[in-house]
């Protein structure tokens, strides 16, 4: 593989001390990240990366997440980390949280859930 990696147009990158490789200028053609985005339950970006050496989420938070039956929970992305999963049932967009969201960071969940949804009524925030 380390091969094949030398004949390819492959950059790499060092985030805490892991070494991440990318192809490309990833800042090309790059629309800025919302500030929230609501991944669905299996989002491809949980699965893309092994779960305990994810870059989105804290190993604390593992079990938040992907369950022991398989399943894998809708997350919250909030500013680069997944801080919480959510559920939208009758008009209520109920988000358990992992830490303390400050007020700011309600702020860009409840924008975000305005652009997505046009039917939320309420958001219940739960630790």
């Amino acid at each position: 593989m380390k091969e094949l990696l030398g004949e390819l147009p492959v950059e790499d990158v060092m985030i805490d001390g892991k070494q991440y490789f990318y192809m490309g200028d990833i800042y090309a053609d790059c629309p800025d990240i919302p500030g929230c985005i609501f991944l669905a339950g299996f989002d491809q970006l949980m699965l893309g990366y092994q779960k305990k050496e994810s870059i989105y989420l804290n190993g604390e938070y593992l079990r938040n997440v992907f369950n022991l039956a398989g399943i894998v929970m809708p997350g919250v992305l909030l500013r680069g980390n997944i801080v919480g999963t959510w559920k939208k049932k009758n008009g209520t967009l109920e988000i358990k949280c992992f830490r303390e969201i400050l007020r700011d960071e309600k702020e860009d969940m409840e924008q975000a859930a305005a652009l997505l949804w046009n039917d939320i009524k309420a958001v219940k925030y739960y630790l």
